[in-house]
C-alpha cells in the first residue's frame, strides 16, 4: 500500500493505491478539505509512531 499527500491552499490531495516500482498503481484519489487537513495529519502521525514502534523505518 502506497500513500502519497500533497498540500493544497484548501486542504489536501490524497493518492492510495498499491505501490509498483516507485509508483502507485490501482488507486484511488480523495481530496480532503482544509476544515479536516489537521486530522488527517493526525492519522498519519500515528501511524508513523506505530510503524517506528514495531520497528519499521521512519518513512519521509
Amino acid at each position: 500500500m502506497a500513500v502519497e499527500v500533497k498540500r493544497r491552499d484548501d486542504g489536501l490531495s490524497l493518492r492510495i493505491g498499491v505501490d509498483v516500482k516507485g509508483k502507485i498503481v490501482e488507486g484511488a484519489r480523495l481530496d480532503v478539505p482544509a476544515a479536516h487537513q489537521a486530522d488527517v495529519e493526525a492519522l498519519f502521525e500515528r501511524a508513523r509512531e506505530r510503524r517506528i514502534a514495531a520497528g519499521g523505518a521512519p518513512l519521509g
